[in-house]
């Protein structure tokens, strides 16, 4: 046995960054059938920061969401947690005029 503690970095992002039409995909689609390694939570989505998408099929799911993984992994995240209460941030687009 190890006392080896293993880290993992999560950045949260608001569900802002994703298109109304992409979180709509994430809720209805089994988290098996995701383009990502993910999960939905309370409010949210948790997925993993892809570093590549190497047959494209995250970009062609949601560039968007492609775009803020490449985002979180460039600034040392391991995971990104989509939350519907966190705040946009200026570096990534703001789709909430578009969400129901």
């Amino acid at each position: 046995m190890t006392d080896t503690l293993e880290w993992r970095r999560v950045l949260v992002l608001s569900t802002a960054h994703l298109r109304w039409e992409t979180c709509k995909r994430l809720e209805e689609a089994d988290p098996d059938n995701w383009p990502c390694a993910g999960a939905p939570i309370p409010y949210g989505f948790y997925i993993y920061a892809h570093d590549e998408d190497g047959d494209g099929q995250i970009e062609a799911f949601a560039p968007e969401l492609w775009h803020a993984l490449k985002f979180a992994r460039k600034r040392g995240a391991d995971y990104v947690q989509f939350d519907c209460d966190a705040s946009p941030i200026d570096a990534l687009p703001d789709f909430s005029s578009t969400h129901a």
